[in-house]
């Protein structure tokens, strides 16, 4: 099992569709799932080195930089069928949000050259930051116009997915299942 959902990882970032990528390989390496070691073991050395390129892409070293060089190398070569991962992008989001000066403030409260008046009141507007937030939703809805026409729906897989969302499994049944693959060595007293 373990194998095919690495071939599919695969294929998703062969197509470029990063998000999906992003949850596979966050499933992957999911506690209840990589508990069970000797599945990762037993792979055959192609699909044990294809995992960890697969890895390295979707790791969160340095800003995900594996994974925005993907990202530009795939714009700049020109290819239109991408499906950026949301996570990243939303990030960048929380980060500007977060780490700048806010988006308006009491003209009191800074020094900026930006001022808009309203209602009587000077209120500063961070145009720079402004841009910045409008670069990231820009760069994000560039990405809709994906269209994979060149694929073929697979009616029958969609629906399965679809029921198999239904019936997601909450964190303790996850653990459950893990430990009916392979027992723990040693339990803990409740």
């Amino acid at each position: 099992m373990v194998r095919k959902w690495i071939r599919v990882a695969s294929h998703c970032y062969e197509l470029r569709n990063f998000n999906t990528l992003f949850e596979i390989m966050t499933g992957l390496g999911h506690n209840s799932v990589y508990r069970l070691r000797t599945l990762f073991e037993e792979l055959p050395d192609k699909t044990e080195s294809m995992y960890d390129h697969l890895g390295q892409i979707v790791h969160y070293s340095q800003n995900y930089r594996r994974y925005r060089q993907e990202l530009r190398a795939a714009v700049e070569r020109g290819e239109k069928n991408m499906i950026p991962y949301l996570g990243v992008m939303l990030r960048d989001l929380v980060a500007l949000e977060e780490g700048g000066a806010p988006l308006k403030m009491k003209a009191s409260e800074a020094n900026a050259q930006d001022v808009l008046e309203k209602d009587g009141d000077v209120v500063l507007v961070n145009f720079e930051k402004c841009v910045k937030i409008t670069d990231i939703a820009a760069k994000t809805l560039d990405f809709r116009h994906s269209k994979y026409s060149h694929l073929t729906p697979d009616r029958t897989l969609q629906l399965r997915l679809l029921a198999g969302m239904v019936q997601a499994l909450n964190e303790e049944e996850l653990v459950e299942l893990s430990v009916s693959i392979k027992p723990l060595k040693y339990r803990r007293n409740k």
